[in-house]
């Protein structure tokens, strides 16, 4: 593990970011072929972005506040795919208010008090943190706490809610969390926690918790499991039950090559388009559900990832192979631009996958240039 420390040449050491405290899920039932737990909502454990419903200037409100001055944002987020699945918003500058259509009747004066930003907000500028939305799905209602940032007409926003437990498969206690992205599809666009000892002990120093894409599938302990997620109120509170069915039938074989691996991505294609796999700490052999798949990403003692670039097939048959991880190798690569001498660093895997580490703005490889034996200059490399 600490050799592949080593070669990223990375100094800067960050802490973990801590888990909160965890209310273990409810197993609420167990059969052989299948079980199924009741994860509890939490309110601060994700970051899953939002997409905005387009251009602001589009937006247009049957009724308005009175505002305190002429600068207004429009704007709205996204909640699906059909033209009415968004919730509006203005953002009103002078008086650092944001009024949002919680009913999502285009009428901003029914819908209860503004919420006012928090201090320090620039011209233009503004951070509303904690931002409860309740949205109903199928029946149910869904509690969404939201981080939203107004930068003039454009705006970004973060799902912080989710549901979140931990629970035991094949004798191993397992964290797992899950976002919804509000639209209450639970597929690979929304965010997925899982993790166990075997991580925390490969994990480097400023290797983090990763928050990843949900999965269809997922392989653990050598047994291919499909994931189904489905909200449901328990003692008044919406909780998520998540069932992981142990999958016997139309398997594959597939073999895999590689060091340090800690988790792979494969997103399906043909019969399984759309439909996301991930291997957790893959074997050197397999049985994976039958199909066709194009390697996306790989993650390197929970520490590093890299995406995969290009034609990366992984096809049925009886000698499907993936190649992936390491051994790793450090690339350098220099060039001159006008009077000045550019360094690009690389960590790269045995199929030309770059990797960067969880940390990347802080832990970028360094370097340093000597003249005889004094040291002259130190700096960091451009991941590239």
């Amino acid at each position: 593990m600490r050799n592949l420390y080593g070669l990223a040449g990375v100094g800067v050491i960050v802490c973990l970011c801590c888990v909160a405290a965890q209310a273990r899920a409810e197993e609420a039932s167990t059969t052989e072929a299948s079980l199924e737990f009741i994860l509890p909502a939490v309110q601060d454990a994700f970051s899953i972005y939002v997409r905005p419903a387009g251009p602001s200037g589009e937006l247009v409100f049957k009724q308005e506040p009175a505002y305190a001055g002429d600068t207004v944002y429009r704007n709205a987020l996204r909640l699906g795919d059909a033209p009415s699945d968004f919730i509006g918003m203005a953002y009103d500058v002078a008086a650092h208010t944001l009024y949002i259509d919680h009913n999502r009747n285009l009428d901003l004066t029914d819908d209860g008090p503004g919420i006012t930003a928090e201090d320090g907000a620039g011209q233009g500028y503004a951070r509303f943190l904690n931002v409860a939305i309740e949205l109903t799905h199928e029946g149910v209602p869904v509690h969404y706490i939201l981080d939203i940032n107004f930068y003039g007409d454009y705006i970004n926003a973060f799902v912080r809610s989710g549901w979140k437990g931990e629970f035991e498969i094949a004798g191993t206690q397992c964290v797992l969390g899950i976002a919804d992205n509000m639209d209450g599809v639970f597929d690979f666009s929304d965010a997925f926690l899982f993790e166990h000892e075997k991580h925390r002990d490969v994990r480097l120093p400023y290797g983090q918790a990763n928050e990843l894409p949900l999965p269809k599938w997922l392989y653990f302990e050598g047994q291919s499991y499909h994931i189904e997620s489905a909200l449901r109120v328990v003692d008044g509170e919406t909780a998520l039950a998540v069932t992981l069915t142990s999958i016997t039938e139309d398997l594959m074989s597939i073999d895999f090559e590689g060091a340090f691996v800690s988790r792979v991505f494969l997103l399906g294609r043909a019969n399984n388009v759309g439909k996301m796999l991930m291997l957790d700490f893959p074997e050197p052999t397999m049985r994976i559900p039958q199909g066709e798949y194009i390697f996306q990403r790989v993650d390197l003692l929970d520490s590093f990832r890299g995406y995969v670039r290009g034609e990366n097939k992984l096809e049925s048959g009886d000698n499907a192979l993936l190649k992936t991880g390491g051994p790793v190798k450090q690339k350098v690569t220099a060039y001159r631009t006008g009077n000045r001498l550019r360094l690009d660093y690389a960590l790269q895997g045995v199929d030309g996958v770059a990797y960067q580490p969880d940390s990347l703005y802080q832990n970028h490889a360094q370097f340093a240039i000597y003249q005889g034996e004094r040291k002259i200059l130190t700096d960091n490399f451009e991941y590239g």
